[in-house]
């Protein structure tokens, strides 16, 4: 082979091997993570408070012998829900066939605050609520909207364990410059539900329930 053809095939050959050694580089940074607060959505729209102390648990059951409730009672029966329970004799119902209602004084109440539906003109009422296993909390899951929890304890029924929360509630209509009403609210879940037992109450009242929520409790049946 001639000197210079043999050159020529030797040239060639280098800038071969330096073409297939050159690398393409690729961008491989991350992109920097986006800087933004968390969401925080409020539980049904209850106002943030300070967890209480832990309470002993009030039995509803023993309680009755010494609960002073006043007047004569009668039992409701609701088809609907599958329930009954006692109430004061002197609540008319509101609400019916739905299986959730509200009781009211029938010697006080003003039929034009009554067909508003707000709760704040009610004594108190049931509530039949799907119990949200998936909530870390379930009960706060559940409660009412536009309402700050004053105390919470846990509480024994006939029916099981359950907690009563006395609630801060915000009034649909102030009333002598009162923006705000309270009521205790009994949650005790049975199977897959929360039955929800309430009455009114007065802003002095401690954690314990009510006598006359106690004996609403102590004579709910189910099924």
């Amino acid at each position: 082979m001639p000197q210079r053809l043999l050159s020529l095939l030797i040239v060639c050959l280098l800038l071969v091997g330096c073409g297939s050694a050159r690398q393409t580089v690729t961008n491989t940074r991350t992109p920097a993570a986006t800087s933004q607060s968390p969401t925080i959505s409020p539980t049904s729209g209850v106002s943030p408070t300070l967890t209480p102390a832990p309470q002993p648990t009030a039995t509803v059951a023993t309680a009755m012998a010494s609960a002073d409730t006043g007047g004569a009672w009668q039992t409701y029966t609701n088809e609907a829900g599958g329930y009954s329970l006692s109430i004061p004799t002197e609540w008319g119902v509101s609400g019916e066939p739905a299986a959730s209602v509200q009781f009211f004084d029938q010697e006080r109440s003003d039929l034009a605050d009554l067909g508003t539906g707000e709760p704040e003109y009610f004594a108190g009422g049931v509530e039949i609520l799907g119990l949200i296993a998936s909530e870390p909390d379930p009960y706060l899951a559940v409660l009412p909207n536009q309402s700050a929890i004053v105390d919470m304890r846990p509480i024994e029924t006939p029916l099981g364990a359950g907690r009563v929360y006395t609630l801060r509630r915000d009034r649909f209509k102030p009333l002598a410059g009162e923006t705000v009403w309270y009521a205790q609210h009994a949650l005790i879940p049975v199977g897959s539900r929360i039955y929800e037992l309430w009455v009114r109450v007065d802003a002095t009242t401690g954690g314990d329930p009510v006598p006359t929520l106690r004996r609403m409790l102590e004579g709910l049946r189910v099924g």
